[in-house]
Formats: C-alpha cells, structure tokens, sequence
C-alpha cells in the first residue's frame, strides 16, 4: 500500500508540472493566430464607400438594398454621422481606416451587389432611345412615298432625257407592296408626246429578300398602258447653264481635236504622195546609172 502511495504522488507532481507548460504553449498558439489576422485599408474599397449619404438616403438607396441582415447591420455601423462646414448631417465612411481582411472581402462584395442592383433598366435613356425609334417611325410613314416618287422621277427623267410625270405613289413597306399611278413619260425628241402612259403599276415584293439586299417580286400588275399619246404641256426638261470654267475645257478640247485631224490629214495625204505612179517612176529614173537602161525605162 506504501509503494502505490508514493506512485500516485509521483505522478499528481509529474502532471502539476506538466500543467503550467501546456497553459504556455496554448497561450503561444493563441499568440500567433492573433498574428495572423491581417489588416487592410479600407481607401482600397470600391466607390460606394466614398460616398456620402443623408439618413434617409442611406436609408433608401442602401440598406433597403440589402436584403442579409449581418451585411446590414456591417454597412450600418460603418457609415457614421459628420458634420460639414455649413453644419449639416450626413453619414460618411471612415476611409482612412484599416479593416481587418475578412471583413474587407464582405464589404468588397456588399458593393459589387449594390451596383449590380443599380445595372437595371434606367428610364431616361430608354426614353430616349423610345422616342428616336418613334421619330424614325413617323418620318418613314409621312415621307416614303414622297421619296420614292422623287427618286423614280429623278432616275426615268435621267435615262430618256424628257420629263416623267407620276401622279401617286404608294409604298407599303409592312405590306410588301408598292402601287405607281398615272406613269407618263415625255419624248425628248418631241416634246409635246409621250412615249407611253400607264395608269396603274401593282408591284409585290418579298420583303425578307428585299432587306437582304436582293429584290424578289412576287407578283407585277400593269394596266392602261398607251404608246405615243399626245401632251398638254411639254415634256422638254430645263436645261442647265454649264460653268465658265466647263465652257473653257470644251473649247480647248476641240481645238487639240481639230489640231489632231489636220495633222492626221497631212500625214495621210504625204503617204499617198509617196504612192502616185509618176513620183515612183521619176524616183527609179534618178536612181539608175545607165542613161540607156533609164531611156529604155520610159
């Protein structure tokens, strides 16, 4: 029974010394884990956080916007009341501060969220765009037709010289269509007839082709048509004045015109010269020694 005394006495003082030891090696530990943690500055966080906001904006514009409540309540303690010169409240976040790295990410992420809250649909530019789609609209709708019957105008009056009188055009974009009524063209030889009338043009497209840059018609109508019909007012288009300076390259381009025909006339007529029999004949005389074989010649 002593023996067993004295080892169990042996072993409490083993385990009292032991004791101390570990409480210093777990206060170390503890040490170095506080060591650990870094610190960051807080002017390295997004934009949002240099802001300054009222109460009741912050109120509105940030923590209604935040739908995790330990988010809200980090972003609520961080933004504090100050005073500027006129004396004025507003909240305001402590930017010259230093945070701790886990709560540097939180904050890093509340504000990306934020702005991506804001990336919506904002109404003044779709208003804009709404409205410039509507002016486009209404144009096309009022001034199609106006275009289109001067540009068929401006293109037939081009190829027969004469005028070309249309008196209604009408396009329909959505439909596909296109109607020319009452098609006279002038004769720029005589001016006073026509060289064919039509009454009534029916054309359908393909609108796909058509934006794709190829015209497809589906269906052509052309009816009333009259050739050489009379006019009663003439189809003889105004004729231009031309410039001075055009006047002056007309009249220098047919002088070297001119100029070129006399030296090409002069050069022919010096080649049939050389040709004519009897300057041949005297040319072979001169050129023969002989008297008896030039005599002998004639």
């Amino acid at each position: 029974m002593a023996k067993k005394t004295e080892t169990e006495n042996i072993e409490k003082n083993t385990e009292k010394k032991r004791a101390p030891e570990n409480v210093k090696k777990s206060s170390k530990t503890a040490v170095k884990k506080e060591k650990k943690v870094k610190f960051l500055p807080a002017k390295k966080l997004p934009g949002f956080y240099r802001k300054k906001f009222t109460e009741k904006d912050f109120e509105k514009k940030v923590l209604k916007k935040i739908y995790i409540e330990a988010d809200k309540k980090l972003v609520g303690s961080q933004f504090k009341k100050e005073k500027d010169k006129k004396g004025r409240e507003f909240l305001a976040f402590d930017r010259s501060a230093k945070i701790p790295k886990n709560e540097f990410i939180r904050c890093k992420k509340i504000a990306v969220d934020l702005k991506n809250q804001k990336a919506g649909i904002k109404l003044v530019p779709l208003l804009a765009v709404v409205c410039l789609f509507a002016a486009i609209g209404i144009s096309v709708t009022l001034f199609k037709n106006i275009v289109v019957k001067k540009g068929l105008t401006a293109t037939m009056q081009e190829i027969f010289g004469a005028k070309t009188d249309i008196q209604k055009v009408d396009l329909q974009i959505f439909g596909a269509s296109l109607e020319i009524s009452g098609l006279a063209q002038a004769s720029s030889e005589s001016p006073m007839k026509n060289i064919f009338e039509i009454d009534k043009i029916d054309v359908a497209f393909n609108l796909t082709d058509l934006l794709r840059g190829k015209f497809h018609a589906k269906n052509i109508e052309v009816s009333g048509v009259a050739i050489d019909t009379e006019r009663k007012t003439s189809g003889e288009l105004a004729r231009k004045p031309k410039p001075k300076k055009q006047k002056e390259v007309v009249a220098d381009t047919k002088k070297d015109s001119d100029s070129i025909m006399n030296a090409a006339a002069d050069q022919l007529k010096k080649m049939f010269e050389s040709y004519n029999p009897e300057t041949m004949l005297s040319n072979i005389q001169n050129e023969l020694k002989s008297p008896a074989v030039a005599n002998f010649a004639k």
